[in-house]
């Protein structure tokens, strides 16, 4: 779908809004969240996290816990490096999420919903948007994929903000999931509340890759990536997209959405730049673009069995071999972004995957 309707619409919703000097990041422990907690910190805006009960080793329901029991029962606790403040609950609780967003004017979702069914993430982002409008915080930006990025409406452009993957497309649960979620965010954002999306592209660096791609990286890494999807792919290094969604929370046009795009790159030559750093072997060749598909869904499958993290989700088979472009023009003329060098990147990601615990191989990397 491409069409520029519901941002011409949103856009006169725009009212000034005052500065940010507190924001609470859901999904905080996250390894974006934890960059958004550090790029919220460079720019002088405290920072406060929402972690879950089960990160910190509390079993306890939230009502058992009292908010003076020291670190796992806080409502709120301080951790000194980068001054961060963490709260400790859940979605599901709405206590604990009033409580988290006590005393913020701004609210980050990067909450990774993918991991819950799609009623419970819905009805988790619910929560979240009536506690900020309730709270009536200036800024609330939902950080979505850009697997919700549609193909382009005429042939030689990229990609842009107009372009969108509705629900219904047929295009796998996950991303069908990712569009649902958007949409919820962007109709708050049509009843008044002021909300932003932004669309990271895949966010790599020192605190290594996106989930859905961890085991089929770390099989380049190894040497072990034998055949390279056909596709193209966008990579940003992640403490960059997260400066661009601070940005966005700052000074974002409410009810847009934002591409958080870099470098696009052939997958094939990611593989053989990835292998390079350490020295290792890069892809010998080819792979059809079924056989990257079906080796996606058939890892998804094995994970949600195992409980695991599979070698390639469904998700990102389909990224690679969409041959996708994008453009973060917009990104940059309002947010300022401005990526580093793709291998600067790539060093921090690889650095951060060597010496993990191994990943399972296949087609793409035995």
């Amino acid at each position: 779908m491409s069409s520029n309707y519901l941002d011409e619409r949103l856009k006169r919703l725009e009212v000034d809004r005052p500065p940010i000097h507190r924001a609470l990041v859901l999904g905080g422990d996250s390894p974006l969240g934890l960059e958004i907690l550090s790029a919220l910190s460079a720019r002088r805006i405290a920072a406060r996290g929402l972690r879950s009960w089960q990160s910190v080793g509390v079993s306890a329901r939230p009502s058992e816990v009292h908010p003076s029991t020291g670190a796992a029962g806080s409502a709120v606790e301080a951790e000194s490096p980068l001054e961060i403040e963490w709260s400790v609950g859940s979605l599901g609780d709405l206590q604990s999420l009033e409580r988290a967003a006590w005393g913020c004017d701004a609210m980050i979702c990067a909450q990774p919903w993918w991991r819950e069914a799609l009623p419970e993430a819905i009805e988790g982002l619910r929560a979240a948007l009536a506690v900020a409008a309730s709270a009536e915080m200036s800024r609330v930006v939902f950080v979505s994929s850009w697997w919700t990025v549609g193909e382009p409406g005429e042939a030689g452009r990229p990609a842009s903000e107009g372009d969108r993957i509705l629900p219904g497309a047929g295009v796998g649960p996950e991303v069908e999931a990712a569009a649902f979620l958007e949409l919820e965010a962007l109709k708050a954002a049509g009843c008044g509340l002021p909300v932003i999306v932004v669309n990271p592209t895949w966010c790599l660096g020192p605190r290594g890759v996106p989930e859905g791609i961890e085991g089929w990286f770390r099989a380049c890494v190894e040497g072990r990536g034998r055949l390279a999807p056909r596709g193209r792919v966008n990579v940003i290094d992640a403490r960059d997209a997260a400066a661009g969604i601070v940005e966005a929370a700052c000074s974002g046009r409410e009810g847009r959405r934002y591409i958080l795009g870099g470098h696009g790159v052939e997958v094939e030559a990611l593989m053989g730049k990835v292998a390079s750093v350490v020295g290792a072997r890069g892809p010998l060749g080819r792979a059809p673009d079924g056989v990257v598909e079906a080796i996606g869904r058939w890892s998804g499958r094995v994970a949600s069995v195992s409980g695991g993290r599979g070698f390639l989700s469904a998700a990102e088979a389909r990224q690679m071999v969409r041959r996708a472009e994008v453009s973060n023009e917009r990104a940059a003329r309002e947010l300022g972004l401005r990526p580093r060098p793709l291998e600067e990147t790539l060093q921090a990601a690889v650095e951060a995957t060597v010496g993990g615990p191994k990943g399972a191989g296949g087609l793409l990397g035995s």
